[in-house]
């Protein structure tokens, strides 16, 4: 892969965090208590990138949130309001260029596009705009709905236009982050792209796995495989991961951290109490967010594992006994896939804190560890370490 294209890939991806701090900052004004730029960054920028990696991104963005906001002297109800004016924004992007994909390139959306009719497709892309529209009219005509009950007041149809917009140029961005490290393919269009990477996206949110870990692989490796070599996918898979989830999640984790210890020091100095201090920081250091990165790392380990069988499938194990070397290769391909999978079932009980999945993600994570060094190389020989006569 050419470092510019990584280099690329990393310049839309500050663009992208960049307009995601324009969602809050329309938020906040909508809850009707504006915050500075500085601090409306830094909480949108804490927030989305462990909400990315977390799973279930609207409550655990909402937590940062409630935790950062509430301390800037926002009321509960005004960070609620900020929470949902976040996630609905981020959701009139998705309709807005699903309708488009929909109504230009409707056989470019995987597993459907080439199954159902595609007046049907259509159909469905018209839907979504007209979601669109209705929104933007409700809120230019009538300014307030009830939602089970409850009066809500809706943004003026001129910030529900910047929020179609807003929202719109973002998950472009979002997605020119993942395109920009694709070589060119013959029939790869911008268009068709976008449509596979929109689907494999929301397949993700839904299966409200840590950033949509082997949904969102899968969904992608599918659904540009008629364009690209398998490897090529995975690579770009791994990068776009590591450009937009695993950096922003240990700098934000690191500047999360940081507040959290100033805010602390803070409360120390007016108590003058050293050792209250340090009890504190004690009990602070075991913090949601670490259990999150941890969980997203075995999650990242159980998608690469199943990933080997496509990126190497005709590795060859024969050298372990060449008697049995049908059944050896057969289990050389089924092994690591198979760990795999239970890693990232086993991700889901370390988010929970569970004893037991930690002690079999220990034992997992060894068993692959010793499969990858007992893996042979491109050309067949045994790895260096085994002696055969």
């Amino acid at each position: 892969m050419p470092a510019t294209a990584i280099a690329i890939a990393f310049a839309w991806t500050v663009l992208s965090y960049a307009i995601l701090t324009l969602y809050d900052r329309l938020g906040t004004i909508y809850a009707g208590h504006k915050v500075s730029y500085g601090k409306v960054a830094f909480a949108s920028f804490c927030a989305y990138a462990l909400a990315h990696n977390l799973g279930f991104a609207a409550l655990s963005g909402a937590a940062v949130r409630f935790r950062l906001y509430a301390h800037w002297g926002l009321t509960p109800l005004q960070i609620a309001k900020v929470v949902a004016f976040c996630s609905f924004t981020f959701g009139l992007g998705g309709l807005v260029l699903g309708g488009l994909v929909l109504l230009t390139e409707p056989n470019a959306v995987p597993f459907f596009g080439d199954r159902l009719p595609i007046s049907l497709m259509y159909g469905i892309g018209v839907a979504l705009w007209l979601v669109v529209i209705g929104y933007v009219t409700l809120a230019r005509l009538i300014g307030e709905v009830n939602l089970f009950g409850v009066p809500v007041r809706l943004p003026g149809w001129r910030m529900s236009i910047l929020q179609v917009l807003l929202a719109t140029v973002d998950v472009a961005t979002t997605a020119t982050i993942f395109h920009a490290l694709l070589p060119a393919a013959p029939g790869l269009t911008y268009l068709r792209f976008l449509g596979v990477y929109i689907a494999s996206y929301t397949a993700g949110l839904a299966a409200s796995l840590p950033g949509g870990l082997g949904v969102f692989d899968t969904a992608m490796l599918l659904g540009l495989s008629p364009y690209l070599d398998p490897p090529q996918i995975v690579g770009a898979i791994v990068v776009y991961r590591l450009c937009y989830y695993v950096i922003p999640l240990f700098l934000a984790a690191g500047m999360f951290a940081g507040n959290e210890i100033l805010l602390r020091g803070k409360g120390f100095m007016r108590r003058a109490a050293a050792l209250q201090g340090v009890q504190a920081i004690g009990s602070w250091s075991e913090p949601d967010f670490v259990v999150a990165a941890g969980t997203g790392i075995v999650a990242l380990c159980g998608a690469t594992l199943l990933s080997l069988g496509v990126i190497e499938p005709e590795t060859d194990f024969s050298w372990i006994d060449p008697d049995f070397a049908d059944v050896v290769n057969e289990a050389g391909q089924f092994v690591p896939s198979l760990i795999g999978a239970a890693l990232m079932v086993l991700a889901a009980g370390l988010a929970q804190r569970v004893n037991l999945a930690w002690t079999a993600t220990i034992a997992l994570l060894a068993a692959a560890a010793m499969f990858t060094l007992a893996e042979p190389s491109i050309s067949g020989s045994p790895p260096c370490w085994c002696w055969r006569p």
